[in-house]
């Protein structure tokens, strides 16, 4: 039967400056702290980390709601009015305990739209377009993204070289706050008409169909192993080993990878090559600015070659690039050092943004609707947690062993993860 929804919601603009503001208050939160109060390296360090823990959090506890309810206007919209709430207040940091226990707060609730956008297309969407809808979601997210990190260092530079104006990165940060309430209006207008009827007819149109999909082949599976009874439990046991394995140990690993080479590289920038500020917000801003060039074409590419393939072959030019970067760093610095990090690192930016598509499109190809709620939330807090563990190692490795064994150590990380997923 032909899927044929009544109105596919229109999220790209919300959700882009909803990421707009949460990539901003992302990189504003360090710089905030450590300018208004005293800190250690070991505290802003532990600050950064919280946001990982929250969306490890919001992993777990929204993933086991996930499969109890179904995406709504009120959730998509209330998640967004939290996540402006918390900056805000943010904003209003006074002591170190404060701002650790409201980072947290930030980071749970900037967690929830990132899986609750993609799981209401995946439910308004048929299934045919998916790639497409993915695609540019993930296209207007990172876009948002270089746009809140543009701004946010115009903003801060213009304060830096005419102190007149008074702008504050408290001011900043306020700024954010409130363009993540019009996001959250912005959302709620988007879903008009198309969430509503959805919501009510779900849960028991997707229980029936779910029960049907995933029974079917357990009776087909019973009647095959009736000869092969010592082989069932092996089967059963493998089941279960797959799906962890594709939900959470493979992307977490993959992410370790990817966010050990992009602090990485970051930190051997400013530490190695002594790059000024500017130098490191240009290729921070190229980073971003090539994830969301590719992740226009992803969704097209995903029309032709399967999710596990594009994956692949993304994986492989980043481990190529890192591989290039480890090799680069190994040599005396010239002229040319600077353009060809440029380029290397574009390349692992690009990279970066179809993995992103990829991944959320394979954890929910072959699941019934009702269970892609569960499998988003895992794979965005199994990929956040390994990226923010990988940038913590980054910096460990970095100081004891050098840059380039950290990059070497993040290129072994996603070739391991790559044959995990070809594996299973």
């Amino acid at each position: 039967m032909q899927e044929a929804p009544a109105r596919i919601p229109n999220l790209y603009p919300s959700y882009g400056l909803f990421q707009a503001g949460a990539s901003a208050v992302d990189l504003l939160t360090l710089i905030f702290i450590a300018r208004i109060l005293p800190t250690s390296p070991s505290q802003l360090s532990f600050l950064d980390s919280i946001s990982t823990f929250a969306t490890l959090f919001a992993a777990v506890a929204f993933g086991w709601l996930a499969g109890r309810i179904v995406p709504s206007r009120p959730i998509l919209a209330i998640s967004m009015v939290a996540a402006a709430l918390s900056i805000l207040i943010f904003a209003t940091s006074s002591t170190l305990w404060m701002a650790n226990a409201l980072a947290f707060m930030v980071g749970l609730f900037t967690a929830l739209p990132n899986s609750l956008a993609p799981w209401i297309l995946s439910l308004e969407t048929p299934r045919s377009k998916w790639g497409e809808a993915y695609g540019k979601l993930a296209t207007a997210g990172a876009l948002g993204g270089a746009i809140g990190v543009a701004v946010s260092f115009g903003f801060l530079s213009t304060a830096q070289r005419w102190p007149g104006l008074k702008i504050s990165d408290q001011s900043l940060i306020l700024l954010w706050g409130v363009a993540t309430l019009v996001a959250a209006a912005a959302s709620w207008r988007a879903t008009a008409g198309s969430l509503g009827q959805t919501a009510r007819v779900a849960p028991r149109l997707l229980q029936a169909s779910s029960k049907f999909i995933l029974n079917t082949p357990r009776v087909v599976r019973q009647a095959t192993e009736k000869s092969r009874q010592p082989s069932a439990p092996r089967s059963s046991v493998a089941s279960l080993r797959d799906v962890w394995v594709v939900y959470t140990i493979a992307p977490a690993i993959l992410f370790l990878g990817l966010g050990m080479s992009y602090t990485g590289t970051l930190l051997y920038m400013f530490e190695g090559m002594k790059s000024p500020g500017p130098l490191l917000f240009g290729l921070l801003l190229l980073f971003r600015t090539s994830s969301w060039l590719a992740s226009a074409i992803t969704g097209g590419l995903l029309n032709q070659f399967t999710p596990l393939r594009i994956n692949q072959a993304a994986g492989v030019w980043r481990i190529l690039a890192v591989t290039g970067l480890s090799l680069l760093f190994l040599l005396p610095h010239s002229l040319w050092s600077i353009p060809v990090v440029f380029a290397l690192f574009s390349i692992c930016g690009a990279a970066g943004g179809i993995l992103g598509i990829t991944g959320v499109v394979s954890v929910t190809d072959t699941l019934p609707k009702r269970h892609h709620g569960s499998a988003i939330f895992l794979f965005n807090g199994a990929s956040n947690a390994g990226a923010g563990i990988g940038a913590w190692t980054a910096g460990i490795i970095g100081q004891e062993l050098g840059f380039t064994a950290a990059l070497a150590l993040s290129g072994v990380a996603m070739v391991f993860a790559l044959w995990l997923l070809h594996r299973y």
